[in-house]
């Protein structure tokens, strides 16, 4: 009886191909679901927001205030972010909002991202005795979610 004394240790390039074609595959499934979840996460931060700055909009232009910034906005309940220097500019983590009012009407943006080019734009426009006008600028997939949300797509 002969007894052969093999020295398996390692793999084979075959079975490393193999490894790699199937992280490939998993890796090709992933991707796309990770960014639907980034984007419904960005989308529901937005909307959380906007809830925010859509009552404060509304209750400014009732009110009849006049200015800009951080001045106005101390009129309603914004946190988890800070003011720029100048005060005119609200950011979060991810997103920026500027608020003005001028006779009895009042208009909010809402950035994302914060700086550059926004990816979309949201906009409340409020009138006294109106209701808010809230529209979205941006790709559909975000512009379409919102729609049942009572923003329409510019």
């Amino acid at each position: 009886m002969k007894i052969e004394n093999r020295n398996d240790k390692g793999f084979t390039l075959l079975e490393l191909l193999v490894v790699v074609l199937i992280i490939g595959i998993l890796a090709a499934i992933a991707l796309p679901n990770y960014k639907k979840s980034v984007n419904k996460s960005r989308l529901a931060e937005a909307v959380l927001l906007s809830k925010s700055l859509e009552a404060g909009v509304k209750y400014l232009a009732h009110k009849g205030v006049s200015g800009q910034g951080k001045e106005i906005a101390a009129s309603f309940s914004l946190s988890g972010a800070s003011w720029n220097e100048e005060g005119l500019i609200y950011s979060t983590k991810t997103h920026a909002l500027d608020i003005t009012c001028q006779d009895e009407q009042c208009v909010a943006h809402i950035y994302y991202p914060k700086e550059g080019a926004p990816l979309y734009t949201l906009t409340f426009t409020g009138e006294k005795n109106q209701n808010t006008i809230k529209t979205c600028q941006g790709p559909d997939y975000i512009c379409d979610d919102l729609a049942d949300k009572g923003f329409t797509k510019i």
